[in-house]
């Protein structure tokens, strides 16, 4: 079994551009030992990046180190 029982996602608001998209969430990690909250996509960005292939939206990761891209 995983670390954290349950996740509790709250999407703020989402940034498009093209083909590319930043989702600003506030995500909760719980479990009976322990709770963490991260702000998104400040603290990770595991989740907060997509890119558009084909039509579909797909999770690429956190893009903020690659120089030159901006969203």
């Amino acid at each position: 079994m995983g670390r954290f029982s349950l996740v509790d996602i709250e999407v703020l608001y989402i940034e498009i551009e093209g083909d590319y998209a930043v989702v600003y969430s506030t995500d909760v990690y719980q479990s009976d030992i322990e709770s963490m909250t991260y702000h998104e996509p400040e603290d990770t960005g595991y989740f907060s990046f997509l890119k558009r292939v084909n039509g579909t939206w797909l999770i690429y990761g956190n893009q903020m180190s690659i120089k030159g891209r901006t969203f």
